[in-house]
């Protein structure tokens, strides 16, 4: 099973506070963006994926997002995936997190 937890940015210093579900968290909205979610998946240097995250792997750059996509098998069968959007970097040695909606990236300012 995954470790369940939970980071929110703080706007005014700039940084993440980061509880698990055993710990309570009350914030302001004026202080804090809205909460995010480690995935469970870790990059090519064992560096946590969280939700907004901005990783680089085979296809490019890609912020992480939980959310619905559709597909199609190869049988031409249509049917929707529901996750998180990249999932498959958990099985690409080349993903690696490269900074979050926060931050700038290094080299992508």
């Amino acid at each position: 099973m995954r470790e369940v937890k939970f980071r929110a940015w703080n706007k005014i210093t700039k940084c993440f506070f980061i509880w698990d579900i055993t710990m309570g968290f009350q914030g302001t909205d004026a202080v804090w963006e809205d909460p995010e979610q480690f995935t469970g998946l870790r990059d090519k240097n064992g560096r946590e994926i969280w939700e907004n995250d901005v990783v680089t792997w085979g296809y490019g750059d890609t912020v992480v997002r939980f959310g619905t996509m559709d597909e199609e098998d190869s049988s031409g069968n249509e049917y929707s995936v529901t996750g998180w959007l990249v999932a498959d970097c958990s099985l690409n040695s080349d993903c690696e997190v490269i900074g979050n909606i926060h931050e700038v990236p290094q080299g992508k300012e």
